[in-house]
């Protein structure tokens, strides 16, 4: 399981047009590029951003969409516009996936309508104000360099035999995908293919990968007794309900999966930097919100997942041993 790094023109295009639909937080990472090229925009593609903001389906810029268009095969390769008119495709690929499961393919046709009335023009917009040329002429360099120096760095982990306690995974390789305008956030991809960003320290590249190699941590429908029971806990409530504004996890099954995949990556991570401070971490991190994940993380060390175990029956131990600790009380 050898981890690599890479670029990719499309995802990082992607991911800046998350920040002119006005995300703040996109927005202000990025302010660069931002004031250099939203004023370029035309009124009606902002507007159409301002709407799509307005949306539940404003992810379809990031990082939903760059999840189906890497179920496409030779993804890295292809014309962005193509893979987004490759419906049937990305149908199929995303099929062979976790993702868009039952009533959720029904989504599918929604989105594939929002690739063609927003997102398709938003590119061509792009292309015409300068924004690909100076993806080509001066991030990728930046890029490039970028992935050489974290592939050396990444060269000193083995993770395989660490995660395989907790979770079966192919012996594959994961490929982080660097990009200039990802920041603040990561992504998992199909497969065991990831986001992260260039500006971020090598030591915050390795936790992405530990973190987002575990989406999705566990079947939803077997835990469901378990998510429900942990999403009752008033101090779970009292965590959800203050997150920091426009970091929010919804609703309670996605926050609760990402404490999980939190406590499960920081766990990974600690077995190769040995002085990590785990708590400090979790106390620090989305304005301390994750609090189900220092929990599970000091269970994993207390009562050590077996390797005949699913994750499924550990998460249900765990979750009985906290109503139990709540019932105590």
């Amino acid at each position: 399981m050898k981890i690599t790094t890479s670029y990719h023109r499309s995802f990082d295009i992607l991911c800046f047009l998350h920040s002119i639909t006005e995300d703040e937080l996109s927005a202000s990472e990025l302010k660069g590029e931002y004031d250099k090229f939203y004023p370029l925009l035309s009124d009606e593609i902002k507007s159409e951003a301002k709407q799509l903001a307005a949306k539940p389906e404003r992810l379809l810029f990031w990082p939903l969409v760059n999840l189906l268009i890497s179920s496409l095969a030779n993804h890295d390769k292809r014309d962005l516009v193509q893979m987004l008119r490759s419906h049937d495709e990305i149908r199929n690929g995303i099929a062979q996936s976790p993702y868009f499961k039952g009533e959720s393919q029904k989504d599918l046709t929604l989105h594939f309508k929002s690739f063609e009335d927003i997102i398709i023009p938003f590119l061509k917009e792009l292309e015409d104000i300068g924004f690909t040329k100076y993806w080509d002429e001066t991030v990728k360099p930046i890029l490039e360099q970028r992935c050489i120096t974290l592939n050396r760095y990444l060269e000193n982990f083995n993770i395989a035999s660490e995660v395989n306690k907790l979770m079966p995974f192919n012996d594959l390789d994961i490929n982080m995908w660097v990009c200039a305008f990802a920041r603040p956030y990561g992504a998992k991809l199909c497969g065991y293919n990831m986001i992260g960003d260039y500006t971020w320290p090598d030591e915050t590249i390795l936790s992405t990968i530990t973190h987002e190699m575990f989406h999705p941590p566990y079947d939803h429908d077997t835990v469901s007794d378990a998510v429900n029971t942990l999403g009752a806990m008033p101090w779970v409530v009292c965590a959800y309900e203050n997150q920091t504004p426009g970091s929010e996890y919804k609703p309670m099954s996605g926050f609760i999966e990402e404490n999980v995949v939190e406590a499960l990556g920081i766990y990974i991570l600690s077995k190769m930097i040995h002085d990590y401070d785990a708590h400090k971490y979790f106390k620090e991190h989305d304005g301390g919100s994750h609090v189900i994940s220092p929990h599970l993380y000091d269970y994993l060390h207390s009562n050590p997942k077996n390797g005949g175990q699913s994750l499924d029956a550990y998460f249900i131990g765990f979750v009985d041993m906290l109503l139990s600790k709540e019932n105590e009380v």
